[in-house]
């Protein structure tokens, strides 16, 4: 066993257990809120009224999404697929939108009744450097939502989906479309705007980040010693030949989980092992009712967190899942303390925020 892999069992994730400020929080859910108002009322037909041509062009909203929805079979089981086609070069936003934006949103109503049908995972996003260094995650180009259908539903039945979303590039502007259609025999006849072949729903099914089997990712979560956040969560891949470009990815994307709000990901690379940290704020004391942070570190009822991981040799994305009945009081400095000290030799891992950081400094 060589020196470094000695240093990185040091640390100890194997054997460990497992505030946001009230005015960045009150910001980021007035900005949220009021995203829709302003681009709705103000920004859209100022930008519509500009004169046309460059990178700054504002193609007609109507055709900013394109939107579609199918049946499609996997295994005996029926999915009702929803279909986005973006414009080129502008995004939407994942369940976690990142510093701000609006996730996609779906309604469906079958047979005349409001029906939420059990959704996949949504696929993978990608990571977004907005304007200002504004993080977001979200989605591009082509891509779908899977969500399971009852054998019910496929004999005769009428479905309306509508969708509403946020798509950005330099300036943000809401969208809101709806589909009608009729399933006769499991297929689906609608007023789509477009479809996908088979094969392309089975690629992009087998796609969706699935949960995790390996055990070569380890989670600590502990009081932090300095900042504002008062957790920090630190973790450590131990994957042979683990990449140091992660392109437009997070090694470690959270789930939107109140109370927890978290920061930036920071990460580096010390031979075979990327060890990074995020810095998480506590919202509980804004929640009805209250929930305050702990002192003594264990939670009135366990946390269980979830995550997109990366896996940066498989370049495929999964679901990583950890309860946390207690956070540790004391395992930041000795944390700090290793994460400096590895940090000052360690390589640089490229994302698209730290490359758009380093490009813009």
């Amino acid at each position: 066993m060589d020196s470094r892999r000695k240093r990185h069992n040091s640390l100890g994730f194997k054997d460990l257990p497992s505030y946001q400020h009230r005015d960045q929080l009150v910001v980021k859910k007035i900005l949220n809120i009021l995203l829709i108002g302003i681009f709705s009322f103000i920004v859209l037909p100022f930008n519509l009224a500009l004169a046309a041509g460059g990178d700054k062009e504002i193609p007609d909203p109507a055709i900013l999404v394109k939107l579609g929805m199918q049946v499609w079979e996997n295994k005996d089981q029926s999915y009702l697929v929803v279909n986005y086609e973006n414009y080129p070069n502008w995004h939407t936003y994942w369940k976690n939108p990142g510093d701000a934006g609006l996730p996609l949103k779906t309604k469906f109503t079958i047979n005349g009744q409001p029906d939420p049908l059990e959704e996949m995972e949504w696929p993978a996003p990608k990571l977004y450097v907005e304007e200002g260094g504004i993080i977001a995650f979200g989605y591009s180009n082509a891509y779908s939502q899977f969500f399971r259908l009852p054998k019910t539903y496929l004999s005769q039945s009428t479905v309306n989906l509508k969708a509403n979303w946020l798509i950005c590039k330099h300036v943000c502007i809401p969208g809101e479309k709806t589909l009608n259609g009729t399933i006769s025999g499991g297929k689906l006849t609608s007023d789509s705007e477009i479809n996908i072949s088979s094969s392309e729903a089975q690629k992009r099914f087998l796609n969706l980040p699935s949960e995790y089997g390996g055990d070569d990712i380890d989670l600590v979560l502990t009081k932090s010693s300095t900042g504002d956040a008062p957790l920090t969560l630190y973790y450590q891949f131990n994957g042979t030949n683990a990449g140091t470009d992660l392109g437009s990815h997070y090694l470690i994307t959270p789930f939107l989980q109140e109370p927890f709000d978290f920061l930036k990901e920071k990460l580096i690379k010390e031979g075979d092992a990327l060890i990074g940290k995020l810095p998480i704020s506590w919202d509980g004391e804004y929640m009805e009712p209250e929930e305050k942070l702990p002192t003594d570190g264990v939670f009135k009822n366990p946390k269980t967190l979830k995550f997109l991981f990366y896996h940066p040799t498989e370049k495929k994305t999964f679901v990583v899942k950890k309860t946390f009945n207690k956070f540790l009081l004391d395992g930041a400095n000795k944390f700090e303390t290793f994460f400096g000290g590895v940090k000052k030799n360690s390589e640089t891992i490229t994302t698209a925020a730290n490359k758009t950081s380093a490009d813009s400094a």
